[in-house]
């Protein structure tokens, strides 16, 4: 029983040896991931208990995971920010649209009431100039 035990650890150990180095090749391809390696096999080597270990790399997690939340939180105000920017240049656009389509209108009825005014003119100078 025993032995088949010990087989069944060594066999899952070299399967998950094979994973680890994965893992481990995969996190030191960043500055931060060599540094937290390098930091673990430091307390291994300092000779560091093993639940020490854990519970540094619980805190290294936590801390983290508090990092990604505050910076979750920063990109969410950023994108409500956003967000509150287009609406009010939406509305500004809307705005601007009806205020041309206004001011279209309003030229023309201008132009009609200046060429009008035009024709008044000229029949006034005709009046002016026959007295």
């Amino acid at each position: 029983m025993q032995r088949t035990a010990l087989f069944v650890a060594l066999l899952v150990l070299s399967v998950y040896g094979g994973q680890l180095e994965k893992v481990f090749s995969e996190v030191t391809d960043t500055e931060y991931g060599r540094t937290l390696v390098a930091t673990i096999q430091l307390q291994l080597e300092s000779g560091e208990q093993v639940d020490g270990l854990i519970a540094s790399m619980r805190d290294v997690v936590g801390g983290l995971k508090g990092q990604m939340a505050d910076a979750e939180a920063v990109a969410e105000a950023k994108h409500d920010a956003c967000d509150a920017d287009l609406r009010e240049l939406a509305g500004g656009l809307t705005q601007a649209s009806a205020d041309a389509g206004k001011f279209a209108a309003l030229s023309a009825f201008d132009s009609m009431t200046l060429e009008t005014r035009n024709e008044e003119l000229v029949n006034k100078v005709r009046e002016v100039g026959d007295r």
